[in-house]
């Protein structure tokens, strides 16, 4: 429970916040890395195996309308997956390499594109025990997100801090 607790003190969230849904989101101009704190009601162990499970993403993460593993193993994967992208631009396919962890208290799941549509795609999951019996999770999603081409700054900004509450939503829909 302590690192909750650093986590929580890194953080303006109190824990009534976090228990009433509350995300809490920082940075995510293009170029430096978004960080969004969130509570899931769901043992550790369930969040972390569905957000490591990349072939299920199609049609549960937000824009994700297709996605499988490509190849992997207990450490690493490599998975493919195709992101429906506003008009005016058309879809986006990307390959990312997911590398995971578990210690005591932590489960950790990194990604980082190694081909396809964006200029920049990692970032990362890190979700610790949370709640009087280490019941719930608190999730620390990270995200480094920079497309290729004109998009403007300003839109591509607006995008990746607009998809975090849905991301939000679709993990507690699927897991609460």
């Amino acid at each position: 429970m302590a690192m909750s607790f650093l986590s929580l003190w890194l953080f303006a969230l109190s824990p009534a916040q976090l228990e009433a849904g509350e995300i809490q989101i920082s940075g995510g101009e293009i170029g430096s890395e978004l960080r969004a704190v969130g509570l899931v009601k769901a043992r550790p162990e369930r969040v972390y195996s569905t957000v490591i499970r990349c072939e299920g993403y199609g049609g549960f993460l937000p824009r994700v309308t297709s996605s499988k593993k490509v190849s992997g193993d207990a450490k690493y994967r490599s998975c493919a997956m195709v992101i429906d992208m506003p008009f005016p631009l058309g879809d986006l396919a990307t390959k990312l390499r997911q590398t995971r962890w578990v210690e005591p208290g932590l489960w950790r799941m990194d990604f980082e594109q190694v081909k396809g549509g964006y200029a920049e795609n990692a970032g990362g999951w890190r979700l610790q025990p949370y709640g009087p019996k280490g019941q719930w999770t608190l999730v620390d999603y990270r995200l480094r997100l920079r497309l290729k081409g004109w998009v403007p700054k300003w839109i591509q900004n607006l995008g990746a801090k607009g998809s975090i509450e849905p991301l939000f939503q679709a993990l507690r829909g699927r897991l609460e």
